[in-house]
């Protein structure tokens, strides 16, 4: 499941912690779009019955209908404010007075029928009705209110409005404030879309590039394995070009040629014959998916062979080589041409930067259940701040360089599970160090 995990492309990561708050947000918009739309209807309608209610008592505390007797001139100035409500309430049907059941005063109505059920209210009643006005049903919301006259009797001032004008009111606010919070969520989803758009953008402009930079570690680790292979064969191949020489330079003298030299020139290329097989199946074993098999190696035996390799060449470089590996052997788990190639590496790295009479130094000991290989040389040694990037591919600051040496070891060396690094000698110039697992050392 890591695994999986870790292929993930980190645009993908960021999209969805980006978009997936941004829909949260969205949905809980929506949500309070509806809880607020009903929540306005809602608290409109009670406005609109309130402003009906006072409507009723506005009219109801006339200091007219207080008194016992209503002279026509009082109903005329009464009827005037009905008149002005009138024209100020859009939804306005009639305002009747009764007392006893007796109609006093009525204006702009009709007498209601299809009474619905009362709604009590504390002073004012509300009840719906239907009014039939020239043939046609209209639904009317009544409010009516008490007053005590001056003779004791109780006369009641009823105002009918007209419910659809009463709804138009809340309906319009109720309207006006959906509107404005859907157009909120729609630009909110319209800016989640363009979020949503420009991720998917982004995550297939990652994928291109994923994809090219693939293709260029492709053909970077092409390039690195043929610089391998020109690197690696290139010791061999020189130290048998040298015998090569010798050896034809002693059989053109003839009477003057030494056998037992010639013979020991002729075991030494057979030797790097050998050398180049088994770099060849090196190379293929690198090139084959699948874990590679350890086994127990001495080291002690594989830095000797890689002596005997570059002896001759280092002796025509005015170079000497010291060696200190002990008498015994140092057995490591590990691969020996893998552990051949790290040191070949390393001693053709000393070489070039180690000055005419210098010394190169091999030594080797055990320590806390490692093999530790130095080899050191006389050079100018390694910047502190280039010790780690020196195992880097392709990185030199030798003029001419290919800057893969080094890091071919230290492929070879990880691959045996050991550690490689630089330090600074003792006398100066470079220390390289290797860390091989010692055989049975339980690592």
């Amino acid at each position: 499941m890591r695994r999986k995990l870790s292929h993930v492309p980190p645009s993908l990561v960021a999209a969805v912690l980006l978009l997936l708050p941004m829909a949260i947000a969205a949905l809980n918009l929506w949500m309070i779009v509806r809880a607020r739309g009903r929540a306005t209807r809602s608290i409109a309608s009670v406005s609109a019955l309130e402003h009906g209610r006072a409507l009723a008592r506005h009219l109801a505390r006339q200091p007219v209908l207080e008194d016992g007797d209503i002279s026509r001139a009082d109903w005329g100035q009464f009827a005037r404010l009905v008149e002005s409500v009138r024209m100020l309430e859009r939804g306005f049907v009639y305002a009747t007075v009764r007392e006893r059941d007796v109609v006093l005063f009525h204006a702009h109505g009709a007498p209601a029928a299809d009474a619905a059920a009362d709604a009590e209210a504390p002073g004012v009643r509300i009840r719906r009705e239907n009014l039939r006005v020239g043939g046609e049903i209209v639904p009317v919301v009544t409010f009516t209110e008490v007053v005590r006259s001056g003779s004791g009797s109780e006369r009641e001032v009823e105002v009918a409005l007209r419910r659809d004008a009463m709804d138009q009111g809340p309906a319009a606010m109720a309207e006006a404030i959906t509107s404005v919070m859907r157009v909120s969520l729609w630009i909110f989803a319209g800016t989640f879309a363009v979020s949503l758009a420009l991720m998917i953008l982004l995550i297939r402009r990652e994928r291109r590039r994923e994809a090219r930079r693939r293709q260029e570690e492709h053909l970077a680790f092409a390039g690195a394995m043929a610089g391998g292979i020109l690197h690696d064969f290139r010791n061999p191949l020189s130290a048998m070009n040298l015998d090569v020489q010798l050896l034809q330079k002693m059989l053109e003298r003839r009477g003057e040629c030494d056998l037992e030299r010639a013979a020991g020139l002729a075991r030494r290329i057979h030797q790097a014959m050998g050398r180049v097989d088994a770099l060849f199946r090196e190379f293929l074993v690198l090139a084959r998916p699948g874990e590679r098999v350890r086994e127990t190696v001495d080291l002690a035996a594989c830095v000797r062979d890689c002596l005997d390799l570059v002896r001759e060449r280092m002796e025509r470089a005015g170079l000497r080589l010291a060696m200190e590996l002990g008498a015994g052997p140092l057995m490591v788990e590990g691969r020996a041409g893998e552990l051949k190639r790290a040191v070949l590496n390393v001693l053709h790295n000393a070489e070039h930067y180690s000055p005419k009479g210098g010394c190169v130094t091999i030594c080797a000991g055990i320590e806390d259940g490692w093999v530790r290989l130095e080899i050191l040389d006389e050079g100018p040694g390694i910047p502190r701040g280039d010790r780690t990037r020196v195992f880097d591919f392709f990185f030199s600051r030798r003029v001419g360089g290919t800057g893969l040496g080094l890091a071919l070891a230290r492929s070879a060396v990880e691959r045996c599970g050991g550690t490689i690094g630089a330090e600074a000698g003792p006398r100066g110039g470079a220390r390289i160090v290797i860390r091989i697992p010692q055989a049975g050392a339980g690592m």
